[in-house]
């Protein structure tokens, strides 16, 4: 398994529609600008500014990214406002 395949793997594990798109080599360029290696991720908001990244993956994304989702969601079990 790849880790864009984790990564996307980690996506439908959040419940969060998030639109998954895999960059294909040679992206020297594009990971250089974006901070990440080859097996890192960038989570980009509708409106194009840049939310979160990795600069490379886990050993398993899944639970960092839907931490990462619940926090830029404002979502939290039993949190009140301001904490």
């Amino acid at each position: 398994m790849t880790a864009s395949d984790r990564w996307a793997g980690a996506v439908q594990v959040s419940g969060v529609d998030v639109r998954v798109h895999r960059m294909e080599a040679p992206l020297e360029c594009f990971f250089e600008r974006y901070g990440v290696s080859g097996d890192g991720a960038v989570l980009v908001r509708p409106d194009g500014f840049v939310a979160w990244r990795a600069e490379s993956a886990p050993a398993s994304p899944d639970g960092g990214l839907a931490e990462v989702l619940d926090r830029l969601l404002h979502r939290s079990e039993g949190g009140t406002c301001g904490s």
